[in-house]
């Protein structure tokens, strides 16, 4: 598992440095979005708090409501 999670932050890093030296602006803001995402393991749409082992789970979901 922890093969794919490097490998995913690799490719994702790729392909934005393509989309950068390429000149294609909307795409490399897109993927390095997805790069943070994937290497930090958190997506946008989640709290930071989930990064925390001791935080309940039903606490995460309502916070991330808001």
């Amino acid at each position: 598992m922890a093969f794919i999670q490097q490998s995913a932050a690799r490719i994702m890093r790729a392909l934005f440095e393509i989309s950068l030296r390429r000149g294609w602006s909307s795409l490399s803001k897109l993927t390095l979005a997805f790069a943070n995402m994937v290497s930090y393991r958190i997506w946008r749409s989640q709290s930071p708090l989930r990064q925390f082992k001791n935080v309940p789970e039903i606490v995460a979901r309502k916070l991330e409501r808001k």
